[in-house]
């Protein structure tokens, strides 16, 4: 089957590979320090189906996906330990709609970028703080203050994502190489937080409600088209 046929075909297809993810447009804070929040590395999976339109180089894709993104800061001297850490986990469920352009659709090597928008759900968070003293090192989980962190956090989020990539075109399948970033505009916590409570006793940490996730997906798929 040549590539100009091909191209003309819906797909469906895997795709999986690394979330690099922080949290952004926060101002936060410890005793009035801002806090530098870092970078976490985790994994991001999913399947996607392209609708292609004929004789045209407008695709429409919809995927659904499973990623688990977090972030995390330094805690030094905050508690009882010399040194401690507070780590954010997150796993959501999510769609998306991107409308897709290819650059050399019936081409063996072919650019493509999209843009659209995505809904993911809360499947759960973890609020994980560890301190160590001397040898000894306490994790506490969830020690979120007013409870569980999942109470703290929004169920839906919104954003939209922007990815490039390139497709392969080989037999059987299709495969897809594919960077894209992804920015959240509603807040990760549902109200701010003025302290953290940690063994019973709480803390002058401030996080604001406007924080919001993002992260960058580095991808690799397989496309299979009928």
């Amino acid at each position: 089957m040549s590539t100009n046929v091909l191209a003309q075909n819906n797909r469906f297809g895997l795709k999986s590979g690394v979330a690099i993810s922080n949290i952004i447009g926060q101002e936060s804070q410890i005793d009035n320090n801002s806090i530098d929040w870092e970078t976490d590395v985790q994994y991001q999976t999913g399947i996607f189906y392209n609708v292609r339109i004929p004789e045209s180089k407008l695709s429409f894709q919809t995927e659904v996906d499973y990623k688990k993104i977090g972030t995390g800061f330094p805690a030094n001297n905050l508690f009882t330990g010399n040194k401690s850490h507070i780590n954010y986990e997150f796993e959501y469920a999510g769609i998306s709609i991107l409308p897709r352009i290819d650059l050399l659709a019936e081409e063996r090597l072919n650019p493509n970028f999209m843009f659209g928008i995505i809904m993911d759900y809360r499947l759960d968070s973890e609020l994980i703080i560890s301190s160590t003293s001397g040898n000894d090192t306490t994790v506490t989980q969830n020690g979120f203050v007013g409870g569980d962190i999942n109470h703290q956090t929004n169920k839906f989020l919104f954003g939209y994502i922007m990815a490039g990539g390139i497709e392969i075109y080989t037999k059987p399948v299709i495969i897809t190489l594919e960077t894209r970033y992804t920015s959240f505009v509603t807040p990760t916590l549902r109200k701010k937080v003025e302290n953290l409570e940690f063994n019973s006793t709480n803390f002058p940490i401030k996080l604001l409600e406007d924080s919001r996730n993002q992260y960058y997906s580095f991808l690799i798929g397989f496309n299979f088209y009928f």
